[in-house]
């Protein structure tokens, strides 16, 4: 088809319709761009007609209080689980029903409840919405159960999935030889030519002094910013005039680190607004990934979302597709701007995950070399003979863990990188970070090429412009051209020169302060004088790190030094650094 479509309900066919609930080959994947009705669909096509009653004309009512089947409607995001039962519950309003018994709507972090599992088991039809989580949020730690889960009910019943982004989730089927169908519809529908793309290396100031005060603007952070530095950027921005809100998920970590059920009501009760709402009342909103799915902006308004050093596509897609445009008003148009704000942090993302996949695959390797021996091995213990083969299986892969962690190196390695031994060893979680690598380097890449001069062949190396690469990427996922602005240097070297002298005046000493009897090398030392050169402005130039003399020179005025030492650490002479109050 040639003809763009808006939604979803008019372009499926019958047999697409039949398809998705065949069962026996395989679970069906239904691709359709965000804001294009996929939830309006499951609603209308797949629950409604669930209660239709057979008998109605015979003296009863259109639709029966009971289902015909029972469907389990799964999703990925507290906001998206929120929204659907907002629906379904407006769905039984429509119908004359009090509640729709035989539906259940329910996130896939529930896994972990048993309760959760029965109700996989029971369900005649299982629909999963946002189905890119599976592979796009292994870091949680759960996804590899639910899939497990999922593809042993896909055996027996039907099973859905519906996504904007399914490109991670087939070539994990693909490579896992998973048999499934597709159902693609992303080239007939959609909004992309509603949106203008900017790539820049302007700072988020620059963007937002361009943008119209009668026009609003989504901003999209890093993905590894903090609750407490998103309210930092909120007063940085108040402070100099403009309305400006943040969000982030309402789960609170507990004290080892975990979700355990705990909210912060002031942060439900704005999310839950913003749902219902499907707008922010502030020119600027703030958000990290919480939001990037299960929010529907339906404001024209909103004519600007702003993405800050992002390379992950599915989420790129994902966030730009909470706006929602109105199809009978051809002036509602988006801006969406792409910045690397003129700083090295996706450099510095690329460079983390690198050092992250090449532990995992030193980790892989040791295992497959050891795993066999360390089996044998154990077999000779009194111990085993009690255990169950599921207990013997994971005392063994306890036991090759061990092993290779109980080099100082690798151990250190680990706690420097904030990785679990459930991550190291999760096929899931190895798989994104190879995914997100896969979409980064692109960006950040180095161009080769081979010149020759009397018969030799040199190399020279070229660095591309993060800037340029993202027209690049924007021609891949929305097939349209982009336009570059540049930022003004002399006013984005004033404008940090200013923030550099407030950093000092605020936070310098309280930062050299945490410092106090921890040594410092590698790369907590790398780390400490980017931030003392880069961060409170002691360096001379933006792409090198300052020397002990700059950085002694910078620091003395504030009441500190630094001595360097050589130590003896791991078996190897190192250059240790010690902050000291003089």
């Amino acid at each position: 088809m040639n003809i763009k479509y808006n939604y979803l309900a008019e372009v499926i066919t019958k047999n697409d319709f039949n398809k998705m609930l065949e069962y026996k080959s395989g679970i069906t994947i239904v691709a359709a761009p965000t804001g294009t009705g996929k939830s309006t669909f499951i609603i209308e096509d797949l629950i409604k007609p669930n209660f239709h009653n057979e008998n109605h004309g015979f003296g009863e009512g259109i639709y029966q209080k009971l289902g015909k089947m029972k469907i389990l409607v799964m999703a990925n995001r507290t906001a998206v689980v929120l929204k659907f039962n907002e629906d379904v519950e407006k769905a039984c309003n429509d119908m004359g029903i009090y509640k729709a018994n035989g539906v259940t709507v329910a996130s896939y972090q529930k896994v972990t409840d048993s309760r959760m599992m029965k109700e996989i088991d029971e369900a005649d039809l299982v629909i999963c919405d946002e189905a890119h989580y599976f592979i796009s949020d292994a870091w949680n730690g759960t996804t590899e159960r639910i899939t497990d889960k999922i593809l042993e009910a896909s055996e027996n019943k039907p099973v859905i999935f519906f996504t904007a982004t399914p490109q991670l989730i087939i070539k994990y089927f693909s490579d896992k030889g998973i048999s499934h169908k597709e159902i693609d519809y992303r080239n007939v529908l959609g909004f992309n030519d509603r949106m203008d793309f900017i790539c820049t290396n302007k700072d988020l100031e620059q963007i937002i002094c361009s943008i119209p005060k009668d026009e609003k603007a989504l901003v999209f952070v890093p993905n590894m910013t903090s609750k407490k530095n998103l309210k930092k950027w909120k007063e940085k921005l108040c402070k100099k005039g403009y309305s400006v809100d943040y969000y982030h998920s309402f789960w609170e970590k507990d004290t080892h680190g975990n979700f355990g059920g705990k909210t912060n009501d002031d942060m439900q009760s704005k999310v839950s607004n913003l749902v219902k709402k499907k707008k922010f009342d502030t020119q600027i909103a703030l958000a990290n990934n919480a939001i990037d799915n299960g929010i529907d902006l339906k404001d024209p308004e909103l004519k600007h979302i702003i993405m800050l050093n992002h390379y992950e596509q599915v989420q790129i897609q994902q966030m730009i597709g909470r706006k929602r445009f109105d199809v009978t008003n051809s002036d509602d148009r988006l801006t969406v701007w792409f910045t690397t704000e003129g700083d090295n942090t996706l450099n510095g993302f690329y460079d983390d995950l690198l050092k992250r996949v090449k532990l995992i695959n030193r980790y892989k390797e040791h295992y497959s070399e050891n795993y066999e021996a360390t089996k044998v091995g154990l077999r000779h213990f009194p111990a085993s003979k009690s255990k169950s083969n599921e207990e013997f299986e994971a005392w063994v892969n306890s036991t090759v863990f061990s092993s290779f962690f109980s080099e100082v190196e690798n151990n250190t390695l680990l706690e420097k990188m904030k990785l679990t031994p459930e991550q190291i060893q999760n096929d899931q979680y190895t798989r994104l970070l190879r995914n997100q690598l896969g979409f980064i380097t692109p960006l950040v890449c180095k161009h080769v090429k081979e010149k020759s001069a009397d018969a030799e062949v040199s190399l020279t190396i070229e660095h591309s412009n993060i800037v340029r690469n993202y027209q690049m990427l924007v021609n891949e996922l929305f097939n349209r051209t982009s336009k570059v602005v540049w930022r003004n240097k002399d006013e984005a070297k004033n404008e940090l020169e200013k923030e550099q002298v407030e950093r000092v005046a605020v936070e310098l000493v309280s930062y050299l302060k945490s410092f106090d009897g921890i040594q410092l090398f590698d790369d907590e030392k790398q780390n400490f004088q980017s931030k003392i050169g880069h961060y409170f402005g002691a360096a001379k130039r933006a792409t090198r790190y300052p020397n002990l003399t700059t950085v002694n020179d910078f620091i003395r005025p504030h009441g500190f030094r630094i001595n360097d030492v050589r130590q003896t650490i791991n078996q190897k002479k190192k250059t240790v650094w010690l902050v000291k109050q003089t």
